[in-house]
Order: C-alpha cells, then sequence, then structure tokens
C-alpha cells in the first residue's frame, strides 16, 4: 500500500481544520469515515451519492487509509470511475505538498 507523500504534520493546501488553521495530515489521519464524508460532501457538493459513500463505509475507510487511495482501488472497491477519480484526485491534492 503506498503512503502519503508528506511527512506527519506538514501544512495541506487544500483545506482548513476545524479551528480555522491549514489541516495537516496528522488530522486527516484521526477522521472517521463519516468526517471523510463530510468532507467530501462540502468540497465537491454534485460528485457523489450515497451508493459512493457506502463503499467507503463497507471498506471501512478511515483517515490513514483514505490518504492512501488510488483511482485503481476504490474501482476494485467497486466505486464507478468518475467518484474514484474525484476522490484519488483530492487525495492527491491534500497529500502532495505545495
Amino acid at each position: 500500500m503506498s503512503s502519503p507523500t508528506k511527512t506527519h504534520g506538514d501544512e495541506v493546501e487544500a483545506s482548513t481544520s476545524s479551528s480555522g488553521g491549514r489541516l495537516t495530515t496528522d488530522e486527516i489521519m484521526k477522521w472517521n469515515t463519516d468526517r471523510i464524508i463530510q468532507h467530501l460532501t462540502k468540497k465537491f457538493p454534485e460528485e457523489f451519492d450515497e451508493e459512493d459513500f457506502n463503499v467507503l463505509r463497507k471498506e471501512k475507510i478511515k483517515g490513514r487509509v483514505f490518504l492512501g487511495l488510488t483511482k485503481e482501488k476504490l474501482k476494485a472497491y467497486g466505486m464507478a470511475g468518475g467518484p474514484a477519480k474525484v476522490i484519488a484526485d483530492c487525495v492527491t491534492e491534500l497529500t502532495s505538498k505545495p
């Protein structure tokens, strides 16, 4: 399984934390499945349906695993290609250095 490209504690450009600062990979690693779904729903309000989120729930995707997701892994879990690409691109954005 691939690991995130950022080191623990690095700042993430894409989003902000609940305290208003930038998210860190350490924060994301603590997310549960519902928090991941909340983030995806807020960031991409029209991209996903309940079927997509059920894949995340069924596979018990939490923060650490979320940061290592790829389009191929998501498709292997049964997610359609479109939503899988959106999530994979989001993960890349969250884990790439500015």
